[in-house]
């Protein structure tokens, strides 16, 4: 779980330009318990298109606290 969530455990947290790829957008969902996770990811064109070079596009999610 991330150092912010067990520190100060908060209602909400947005993140954005996470650069996950819709395959790993379960990693959120998963590894942060006790939240439940909306999010899209902005890589989903590029990764149907090949291999990713550069710095990819981001994406947002939003944790909620159960």
């Amino acid at each position: 779980m991330p150092i912010i969530i067990e520190n100060k455990r908060p209602d909400f947290l947005l993140l954005k330009e996470h650069w996950l790829t819709p395959a790993n957008m379960s990693k959120f969902w998963n590894d942060v318990p006790g939240y439940q996770g909306f999010g899209v990811s902005a890589m989903t064109d590029h990764v149907e298109s090949g291999p990713l070079f550069g710095r990819p596009y981001g994406g947002v999610i939003t944790l909620v606290k159960k």
